[in-house]
């Protein structure tokens, strides 16, 4: 997962320090009016991300990285990351009762997908479930290319005015706000 990014405010010099967590480098921005305005509306968006109730989707296999953006701040509301591994759901039906719910009460949905994970199966499902709610749809899907008209593997549903595409979860939801 990359692009995640964490901003930080120096309120007494007025500077902006921006961490880039991937390649763990920290850069300072000029300690100037622009800079420092700059910080604020960051700031102010990485806040409102974090207010945010996002449900993830994916495959299973991506749950760690969900449970990283979660333990970042990011309010993800998909409890199915926390029973990913096999057996771990002790009924399907109430799993997808329970889906139902987080998907309907959630401000935003993340579909993210990478080109070894088609066919997606319950995605679908899920992503379905949030454009029926009129939820927006961030489509994260590096290396993968769809093809027109039809957008195999993936499908038209996602040039539904509600999706749009991001290279990263943070820059998709970022555009949210």
């Amino acid at each position: 997962m990359s692009g995640t990014l964490n901003y930080y405010l120096n309120p007494v010099g007025a500077s902006i320090a921006v961490l880039d967590r991937e390649r763990g480098q920290l850069q300072c921005l000029r300690p100037d009016v622009e800079s420092a305005q700059r910080a604020a509306e960051l700031l102010e968006r990485q806040a409102a991300i974090k207010a945010m109730r996002v449900y993830a989707a994916s495959r299973t296999k991506h749950a760690e990285m969900w449970k990283t953006l979660r333990a970042d701040g990011l309010h993800i509301v998909s409890s199915w990351i926390d029973e990913a591994g096999p057996g771990q759901t002790a009924s399907l039906p109430e799993l997808w009762q329970r889906i139902a719910a987080e998907v309907r009460g959630s401000n935003a949905f993340v579909l993210y997908v990478e080109p070894d994970d088609f066919p997606l199966k319950g995605a679908f499902i899920e992503a379905g479930m949030a454009l029926a709610s009129s939820i927006p749809v961030v489509l994260v899907a590096p290396g993968c290319k769809f093809e027109p008209p039809s957008f195999r593997p993936i499908g038209s549903w996602i040039k539904h005015p509600l999706c749009r595409f991001a290279g990263t979860v943070i820059d998709g939801l970022f555009d949210l706000v």
